[in-house]
């Protein structure tokens, strides 16, 4: 089971397997949504530091160890060397910005995320 808030991100994840896990890929708010199921194993990949807010945070933990079974393994992983912090403004998330891809040099517009990068003296869990 794989699911992303974007149903962008969804369809492109259908279309590299060929269409062989259509199910299997789902557009979820885990914010908002409940999932009827509980796993052995949940992986987070760069989510985390998406959530700027605090109770976004606690929300996404709470997720996630609403979905683990008793003994489940839950792995999180996200950007940061644990020493540095760093903030993005909130209120920009979305905006278009102009960047540049690095293998062909052509220019794109893209939409900025919010960003939370926590250093392990102020890391919760």
């Amino acid at each position: 089971m794989a699911i992303d808030h974007s149903n962008t991100v969804i369809g492109k994840c259908k279309e590299l397997s060929n269409y062989k896990y259509n199910n299997q890929f789902q557009q979820f708010d885990i914010l908002t949504d409940k999932l009827d199921e509980k796993y052995d194993f949940i992986s987070s990949i760069a989510v985390i530091h998406m959530f700027v807010i605090d109770e976004h945070r606690n929300k996404f933990y709470k997720f996630i160890y609403e979905h683990l079974e008793q003994n489940g393994i839950a792995l999180i992983v996200s950007m940061g060397d644990g020493e540095r912090v760093y903030e993005s403004d909130i209120n920009k998330a979305f905006d278009n910005v102009k960047r540049v891809v690095v293998n062909n040099n052509k220019e794109i517009n893209i939409a900025t995320t919010s960003c939370k990068i926590v250093n392990w003296e102020t890391f919760e869990h």
